[in-house]
């Protein structure tokens, strides 16, 4: 059976970019949605082992590997794109991830598609998926690390601590 791992080695508010191995050989970049809860179209899966299928996905006509067993999700596919707005939920293989118009993308995805396909091989139609998330955390914050805060929240919070320091400093 295959083993195949992908490390998240880059985790932000927009994006996901991580290697993908098959057998401890590199294989290519991926892109993946980043970690919202793991929200079924809008997020990266959880840090975890998976079985893997080859399965027909009708809406892509044509065979794709599959992460199954995916707790609250379905249809979490590898499959060809470039940018966030092409992953539904799913794992996008690239050659070279870069910066577009402020955008973090992957390039030359069918290509890097073409070389994973053919990394896992004409035999088995099962495999088994690793995803590791560099910062040791199973989606975006580590065990024992505050949550982070949403953006207004954390300046609300920045606006009461200065308040509240400027207070004490009066007394």
């Amino acid at each position: 059976m295959k083993k195949v791992e992908l490390r998240r080695v880059e985790q932000s508010e927009d994006v996901t970019i991580g290697v993908l191995t098959v057998d401890g050989e590199g294989v290519c970049w991926c892109l993946e949605e980043p970690w919202r809860e793991n929200e079924p179209d809008v997020s990266c899966i959880p840090a975890g082992t998976y079985p893997l299928a080859l399965e027909h996905s009708p809406s892509k006509g044509r065979m794709l590997w599959t992460i199954k067993d995916v707790q609250g999700r379905s249809y979490v596919r590898i499959h060809i794109g470039n940018s966030v707005d092409d992953t539904a939920g799913c794992v996008l293989p690239g050659e070279l991830p870069v910066t577009k118009n402020e955008r973090r993308e992957v390039e030359f995805s069918a290509r890097a598609f073409g070389k994973f396909l053919t990394a896992m091989g004409d035999g088995e139609a099962t495999a088994q998926i690793t995803v590791i998330n560099v910062d040791g955390s199973k989606g975006e914050q580590a065990e024992g690390k505050p949550k982070p805060e949403p953006k207004k929240a954390a300046k609300a919070k920045d606006k009461k601590e200065e308040k509240t320091e400027a207070a004490e400093a009066e007394k």
